[in-house]
This record gives structure tokens, sequence and C-alpha cells, in this order.
């Protein structure tokens, strides 16, 4: 009814206003850390994801091991979270982002690079999983959950993952029906890229 609508309305313009205020406070780092936890699935974040993805577009401050660099994204971390812009999970490693939040971040002028920076650093994370990297469950579930938004809005995303070793190991560390969505998914993307492009010999 019209009142349940303008109490959303209202509740939006409320949430719009407080986070201009939030993010018009932080340094730019946060901010980009920010937009790219938007990019993945809300309750299953790795810092250490953020930590490599926020490397590639902050390598003065964040792309070596150094002290002083190490201090700088502790930095970053108790910010956010102390902003409870990102909270932490029960899970060691996992954050989380609340939903609205994460839609907001998604709705309003995102970085230009966070998506393109997520989807690589999600191909570089298959591969090595393909190629035997160590790996945990948690940072699995997230990965299948990532890949999963991924290959269900986008074919020329889903094409990337077309990484056989993924679909080996995946299954060892997600026990639900995720990855073999994903290789549907994947599945379908490569049959359309081959009735679009006959001779491509990788479709």
């Amino acid at each position: 009814d019209a009142a349940a609508s303008g109490a959303i309305l209202h509740q939006g313009k409320t949430l719009d206003a407080v986070l201009r205020t939030t993010l018009s406070g932080l340094d730019p780092v946060s901010i980009t850390v920010l937009r790219l936890a938007a990019c993945l699935p809300p309750d299953e974040i790795p810092w250490a994801w953020l930590r490599t993805m926020a490397a590639t577009l902050h390598p003065t401050e964040l792309g070596d091991e150094s002290l002083s660099t190490q201090a700088a994204w502790g930095c970053t971390r108790r910010l956010l979270l102390s902003r409870n812009l990102l909270t932490d999970s029960d899970i060691p490693g996992i954050v989380r982002m609340h939903r609205l939040v994460s839609e907001w971040l998604r709705a309003d002028a995102a970085h230009p690079a966070a998506d393109a920076v997520v989807l690589d650093h999600l191909v570089d994370v298959a591969e090595s999983l393909h190629n035997g990297a160590a790996t945990t469950a948690p940072e699995c579930s997230a990965l299948a959950s990532a890949i999963a938004a991924c290959v269900a809005t986008d074919d020329s995303a889903a094409a990337r993952f077309n990484i056989p070793g993924l679909f080996y190991r995946l299954p060892h560390y997600v026990s639900d029906g995720r990855p073999l969505s994903l290789a549907q998914g994947v599945l379908r993307a490569a049959a359309s890229a081959a009735m679009a492009d006959p001779g491509n010999r990788g479709a």
C-alpha cells in the first residue's frame, strides 16, 4: 500500500544519506575495498581476496609485504569493521557485508575497475585450484558462490571458468549442488559460444 511504499522510500533515502556521509569520510583504499567486497556474495567475502584485489588497484599502498604495508592493511580492516561496513563472521578469514549496503554500493557509481578486478581474481583462484593449490572449504564455498553469480548473468564471464580441474576439486570442498550448477552454466556458455562461432575450438 501507499504507507508501506512511503516507508521503503524513506528508508532508502536515509540509507543513501548515511552511506554517502560515511564514504566521504573514508580514504581511497578503504572505499576501494568496499567496492570490491560489494562485487562478491555478501555472506562469503574472504579477507585475503580483498587484500590481493585492493593491491592491484593500490600498488603503492598495498603492493608488497613490508611491515608498513601490513600495518596499512591492518588499519583499513579495523576502520571498516569499526564503521560496521564489514563484519567478521564465525568463519576465520571470512567477512560479511550487509545486503542493503552491498546493493547500494553496486547501484551507486561503483569503482570502474571493481567488476573486472573481481572477475580476474576469481579466474585466478579457479586456475590455482585446477593446478592443485592448497585451499580451504570456506574459500571454496566463497568461490562457488561468487562464480555462481557470474555464470547466472554473463555467458562471456561464465566461459572463463571452463577450467576442468576446478570441477574436479571443488566438490571435495563444497558438498552441495553448486559445483554441478556451475558446470552446467559453463557448459551452457560454451555451447552458446560454439553456436555463435562454429570455428571456436575451445568452446
